[in-house]
């Protein structure tokens, strides 16, 4: 990376692939685009960001991976530093995610498809399995294991964003209610440990308890604070006159006022941080439903229908004519004139643009697509490395797609199949393409019919529940 020569690669630690949950993005690993991702955040944000996801090295197996970090201090565990450092370590782990979680939400808002794939691949970056993967060189946070999820499913990855965030601060009214012999005590520092996440029921729980302990104390402090702080009228003769014991309470009056409103002021602040967590926790569900995979409905089961029972007539026997008529003999049918075979659709040549011949269409003939044919499509994988995508058919419309892409330099395929519909529109449907190093790229559709200069106009779109949609443009090989 740039502005980073000079500092040596350390071994942070190494972790076993199976015990975490590595997440993709259109089958891609997320940690396989840590270039693109420290190139993007060094340029968007700075080269601290994108210093603080650590460099993996994945050995041949795949079975363990190490973490690495461009650095001259020393590398220390924040999960055992003292608890006045752990707590400035965990703020700077969180301003640091915040920046980033803020750039992936303005990627993934952007026009452009790239940009979006950049935005997804950058928020996934952000899961870690937990606490005991961040680390601090110096004032460098380092985050080890991102892109990965806890490799339990009842466990819920870790929030960055949240680490080190104090409680708001207290109302003025609460605070001048504190005694004076406790003003110093609040002004110390306070340390802040991180918050895990809890499952949703549980913080729906919560949230009621806390709105139930609210109105208790509402009432509590009617019930103490009444109109006139006397005992009823019809207590005693004279009316409303207090005794001397209520006369004594009412001098404490003000001082359960004063705890009353710190411990209202307390609730209030841990409602509010409640629906914060609610918000999140909803926030973090709807992505992880957009990362599963839909599956198609079954289809409905064809009907059964009942066979009516033959009729008393069809059973019984038939008795014979007693003088049966010769058969008329039938004339010999006409032999049918030979039928000339269907002409083939002629071929095009290296370098022409695809046409769709009108006498392919109407017989159904996938001749003039026999050869090989390059889409440009301005396809880029999810790591933004621009793809060719090459489409290779025999006579019948069967062959193979084939994708290479530029800066890596793999090449993955798949089967391919092309045909027309009822209403004479080119259909080309591939299946999924796997790579060599264990990705693959998700299947599509491309439908083409003829322009109105004669070639063929065509657009792409992925299956499987993915959006994506492009203009594709056909020519010989």
């Amino acid at each position: 990376m740039p502005g980073q020569q000079s500092m040596s690669s350390t071994l942070i630690a190494t972790t076993r692939r199976g015990a975490y949950n590595a997440l993709r993005f259109q089958g891609i690993l997320v940690t396989e685009s840590y270039v693109q991702l420290a190139s993007l955040l060094e340029k968007q944000l700075s080269p601290r960001h994108a210093r603080f996801l650590a460099e993996p090295a994945h050995d041949a197996s795949g079975s363990s991976t190490d973490w690495y970090a461009r650095t001259d201090e020393k590398i220390r565990l924040i999960a055992e530093l003292p608890e006045e450092e752990k707590s400035e370590a965990l703020r700077a782990v969180a301003a640091v995610a915040s920046d980033i979680r803020d750039l992936a939400e303005k990627l993934k808002a952007a026009p452009d498809a790239s940009s979006v794939i950049r935005g997804n691949i950058l928020s996934l970056a952000l899961h870690y399995p937990g606490e005991k993967k961040l680390y601090i060189a110096g004032d460098q946070p380092l985050l080890i294991c991102w892109g990965f999820d806890p490799g339990s499913p009842d466990i819920q990855p870790e929030d960055l964003v949240r680490l080190g965030v104090t409680p708001p601060a207290r109302k003025a009214s609460a605070a001048a209610a504190v005694p004076a012999g406790e003003s110093a005590a609040s002004d110390a520092p306070r340390t802040v440990k991180a918050v895990a996440p809890f499952p949703i029921w549980n913080a729906l729980l919560r949230l009621l308890a806390g709105l139930v302990l609210v109105l208790a104390l509402y009432f509590l402090i009617a019930l103490l604070t009444g109109p006139s702080g006397c005992l009823p009228s019809g207590a005693r003769p004279g009316g409303c006159s207090p005794s001397p014991q209520v006369a004594d309470k009412k001098a404490e009056v003000p001082e359960r006022d004063a705890e009353l409103l710190r411990g209202l002021s307390a609730e209030q602040e841990k409602e509010e941080s409640l629906r914060r967590e609610l918000a999140d926790l909803r926030r973090r569900l709807e992505a992880r439903i957009l990362e599963c995979p839909r599956t198609p409905p079954p289809l409905p089961e064809p009907e059964k229908k009942e066979v009516p029972p033959p009729a008393l007539q069809d059973l019984m026997p038939v008795t014979p004519d007693p003088e049966p008529v010769p058969p008329v003999p039938e004339p010999k049918p006409k032999p049918a004139p030979e039928q000339a075979p269907k002409p083939k659709a002629p071929r095009q040549k290296k370098g022409e643009d695809l046409k769709i011949p009108e006498d392919a269409r109407k017989n159904n003939d996938m001749s003039f697509l026999e050869g090989c044919w390059n889409s440009d499509s301005g396809l880029v994988d999810s790591s933004g490395d621009p793809v060719i995508v090459t489409y290779c058919f025999d006579g019948k419309g069967s062959g193979t797609r084939a994708i290479t892409r530029k800066q890596k330099g793999d090449r993955c395929a798949g089967p391919v199949r092309a045909r027309f519909d009822q209403s004479g529109k080119l259909l080309i449907d591939a299946d999924g393409a796997p790579c060599p190093r264990g990705s693959a790229f998700v299947p599509h559709r491309v439908e083409c019919l003829p322009g109105a200069g004669g070639d063929a106009s065509c657009n792409g779109r992925e299956q499987g529940g993915f959006k994506n949609r492009w203009n594709a443009k056909f020519r010989k090989n």
